[in-house]
């Protein structure tokens, strides 16, 4: 189904940049929202976006003003009858947003696909608010999403294969990289990135580094654009909690965060937000750890913690092709090279022999599974671990 018109629910920064986009690429789009307080806060950030382009030579200010007039603001669901496609971003409550489905089903017509930018909440409950849960999917923008390029399309067993298409195609339409991804908590790039954080922390707690130098030696080695404590000032020590204990209860103890980030969440420290976090408004660390970190073991171990979770992704069907991890991994989180191509280069052999001298060394988290050291014994390729159809 052709997508002539499409809708956004919610009208905050990630709502207004989403409706941006869609209409810098010439699709008309309406932003609701439950006040004209935030449709107009919503409005003047797509203005301030669509100026920062005019200033940087991408659109004329006849271009931009014309692709301004294609988002229509409006406070009723009503008009959002004829809207293809339909995009809920309102703030990350389940109630709320299974509310939202509940008169988005209401509203919309019947054949209106209804997709959420949830990056935690499970996409099945609110298929099944919707009432229509073969049109719903996920459509996970990544911020600031006027600038980021992935869009994790998020499949439910029931979602139909022609919204999928649908929702790729237009993914596509509006300028993005979209990657479809079977449901599961925390869907695939946050799962491996939060693995990639909570190993980075470890390491630091295990070994009593320094946070400074735990940022430094990934952002230096591992190609990656910021330290696990840079980027939980930046996300939200409180949302990485909340993060964490999500992916705790889905998948275990691996996942597990220090308890210093509890207790600096229990002091009110909640990153960059309220100005302090693991490091100070004027970016300095807080008194943690008396040694510099080893750069060699610690991106060994960080880069071994990646791979294994985008090893169990592939092992439970999350993607259908390894390429699209590394995709994912570099569009949405910014890593220089991804888990899957970093395997490819140095060997599944290789790759084999590093975890289980990390095992040994380190700790029985890293043992390698048995499904990968048969692949590395009979010259099988990644590829080979995606479940048969």
């Amino acid at each position: 189904m052709p997508v002539a018109r499409a809708a956004v629910i919610g009208a905050g920064t990630m709502g207004a940049e989403i409706a941006q986009v869609i209409a810098e690429q010439g699709v008309p789009v309406t932003l609701k929202d439950v006040s004209q307080e935030f449709l107009d806060r919503g409005m003047r950030h797509v203005e301030s976006v669509f100026r920062r382009r005019v200033e940087r030579g991408r659109l004329s200010e006849d271009e931009a003003q014309a692709k301004l007039a294609l988002i229509a603001p409006t406070l009723s669901y009503d008009d959002l009858a004829d809207a293809d496609f339909v995009i809920e971003a309102v703030p990350e409550r389940l109630t709320l947003k299974e509310a939202v489905f509940a008169e988005l089903n209401r509203a919309c017509k019947p054949e209106a696909i209804l997709a959420t930018n949830t990056s935690s909440l499970p996409v099945s409950r609110l298929a099944k608010a919707s009432g229509r849960p073969s049109n719903v999917v996920g459509f996970h923008f990544f911020n600031p999403a006027s600038v980021m390029k992935l869009i994790e399309v998020i499949v439910t067993p029931e979602t139909s294969e022609e919204t999928v298409q649908t929702t790729l195609e237009f993914g596509r339409r509006i300028g993005k990289l979209p990657v479809p991804v079977k449901e599961c908590p925390g869907f695939l790039v946050n799962r491996i990135l939060f693995a990639a954080m909570a190993e980075g922390m470890r390491y630091r707690e295990e070994n009593d580094a320094t946070i400074a130098s735990v940022d430094a030696a990934l952002r230096e080695r591992a190609g990656v654009p910021m330290g696990p404590f840079q980027l939980a000032d930046l996300v939200g020590l409180d949302v990485l909690l909340e993060i964490g204990d999500v992916l705790v209860a889905a998948y275990g103890e691996r996942f597990a965060t220090p308890p210093i980030l509890r207790e600096l969440v229990a002091q009110g420290r909640h990153g960059a937000k309220n100005g302090g976090g693991f490091y100070s408004r004027e970016g300095t660390p807080i008194d943690l750890g008396t040694k510099p970190a080893d750069p060699e073991r610690l991106v060994q171990q960080v880069t071994a913690a990646s791979f294994l979770e985008a090893f169990r992704c592939l092992d439970e069907g999350i993607v259908t092709d390894p390429k699209d991890i590394d995709v994912a991994m570099q569009a949405g989180a910014g890593w220089a090279t991804g888990p899957i191509a970093w395997a490819d280069q140095v060997g599944l052999g290789a790759v084999v022999a590093l975890l289980s001298a990390l095992a040994a060394k380190v700790g029985p988290r890293f043992t390698p599974p048995e499904r990968l050291k048969s692949l590395a014994e009979h010259g099988g390729s990644l590829r080979d671990a995606l479940p048969s159809p």
